[in-house]
């Protein structure tokens, strides 16, 4: 089974500045469209079986843009509220220059320990992964004999996914860049290669498709 975890494209913010916007639920941008049809050009051949996204509209409307690109193979996009970004709270659509300003201690704190700190009355990036490999599993565990899944979801939940998978500090996070509409591809091993190695590889890291390439037809099945 090869899993493809894509972030959305680009959402379309109300201004130029820099917003906090977990769970605030920004469409996606002109630009963000933009990323999805080429996203979704590049993995037209690949055979997705299975297509779930979380229900922010950045992220159902990226799915649906590389769903559509499935042609003859296009599968319905489920949403799953699990693979929502993370609560920032009372901080949600402000911009990052009134959060430092307004909750500077808090902000300060959660700088200091990005995993457990969580903004007022939002998540900490320790629930966050909670809920996220909570919501993985239960799509995986779902997905009985498919052997081409997309996810769709956010750098965040993407991010404490893959750091519980490969036992990296959930705090790293701004260590790894994920771009928009980039993409982390994961194979699942099963039988003795799970148990001699593990069940997951990660194949690719924060990998934008290239629409001109041979895309991923002759990936080897394992």
């Amino acid at each position: 089974m090869l899993i493809f975890m894509m972030r959305h494209g680009m959402p379309e913010f109300p201004d130029d500045r820099d917003y906090v916007y977990g769970q605030t639920d920004y469409p996606l941008s002109a630009a963000g469209e933009d990323q999805a049809r080429r996203a979704g050009l590049a993995l037209e051949n690949t055979g997705m079986q299975r297509i779930v996204s979380s229900d922010l509209l950045r992220a159902v409307r990226t799915a649906e843009i590389v769903a559509e690109a499935q042609r003859e193979n296009a599968c319905e996009v489920e949403q799953d509220q699990g693979l929502r970004e993370i609560h920032m709270g009372y901080w949600e659509g402000l911009p990052v220059d009134d959060v430092e300003i307004r909750f500077r201690d808090e902000f300060l704190r959660r700088g200091r320990d990005i995993a457990n700190v969580a903004p007022l009355g939002g998540e900490s990036f320790v629930r966050l992964q909670e809920r996220g490999v909570k919501a993985f599993d239960r799509i995986i565990n779902d997905s009985p004999g498919l052997e081409r899944i997309l996810l769709v979801a956010h750098a965040g939940i993407l991010w404490s996914i893959v750091s519980d998978m490969f036992g990296l500090p959930i705090g790293g996070i701004f260590n790894y860049a994920h771009d928009y509409c980039g993409l982390h591809i994961i194979e699942r091993r099963f039988g003795d290669a799970a148990a001699r190695w593990g069940n997951y590889r990660l194949v690719r890291y924060n990998w934008f498709p290239d629409p001109t390439a041979a895309g991923l037809r002759s990936m080897p099945d394992r």
